[in-house]
């Protein structure tokens, strides 16, 4: 009988400890409260990825493809109908210039100047979100970025300036187009479509004013418009310098 109850304990003892291990799926002791870790966490993440771009697969269908076309190459009938074009998401392009914040950006705000209208009122920050990983994924063929949309703000410390440097810099390089007083009425801008950028509008300004998107307008241009890329041209500093003259001469006098 002893020797019996011995081997009933020994036996009740492992498994308490088999329960214990982590690779079965339960928390270890480091594991947040809430977090599953090893194979099972790994399984829940890659569900939550599968879901969002099966998520994304239908929204796409159901609010882009009309425009973009079926397979993100803007094969449909919009491609010759609109002026600019649709994007082609396909093209190498699309690959170098869209980054997640900038697309975001265009989906619920819309491109000025374009077709593309913004879908901030139809699609929450989670849906917009999920066109685009779908989009970069299966059109793009880039990697997804982990919950991108939930941090898309991007700091403008990073993107201090020199407003006096910036004004001479604007006036030698951008009044051409966008006019000395930001209006987008240059003496060039008469003979561009779609035409630039009116500073002075807070409407064309709405979710592009920040530092980070100038400035990725600035250095890489835009395509699908004349606006080149100064990244060439001008150092980082000085196209820093002209977002500040932009910022305080255009945006802060009319936002």
């Amino acid at each position: 009988m002893a020797r019996n109850s011995l081997i009933s304990l020994l036996l009740v003892s492992l498994l308490f400890i088999s329960w214990g291990s982590p690779g079965l799926g339960h928390q270890d002791d480091h594991a947040k409260p809430g977090e599953l870790t090893g194979h099972a966490g790994s399984r829940l993440a890659h569900q939550d990825s599968e879901d969002e771009l099966v998520r994304g697969a239908e929204l796409y269908h159901d609010y882009c493809s009309v425009c973009h076309g079926d397979k993100g190459n803007a094969h449909s009938w919009a491609l010759h109908s609109l002026n600019p074009p649709p994007r082609n998401f396909t093209s190498q392009a699309a690959k170098e210039r869209l980054s997640a914040a900038r697309m975001f950006n265009a989906i619920k705000y819309g491109r000025p100047g374009t077709a593309m209208v913004g879908w901030g009122t139809r699609l929450t920050d989670e849906e917009i979100g999920a066109i685009i990983q779908f989009i970069r994924k299966s059109f793009m063929g880039l990697e997804q970025t982990d919950h991108f949309h939930k941090h898309i703000s991007v700091s403008d410390d990073g993107y201090k300036g020199d407003r006096r440097k910036g004004q001479t810099l604007y006036e030698q390089n951008c009044a051409a187009c966008h006019g000395i007083q930001g209006d987008g009425k240059g003496p060039r801008a008469y003979f561009i479509i779609p035409p630039p950028r009116n500073f002075t509008n807070s409407i064309e300004m709405r979710g592009i004013k920040e530092s980070s998107h100038l400035f990725l307008a600035i250095r890489d241009g835009v395509a699908g418009t004349v606006m080149p890329a100064w990244g060439g041209v001008l150092s980082d500093e000085q196209i820093k310098d002209i977002i500040a003259y932009i910022q305080e001469a255009f945006l802060e006098q009319n936002h």
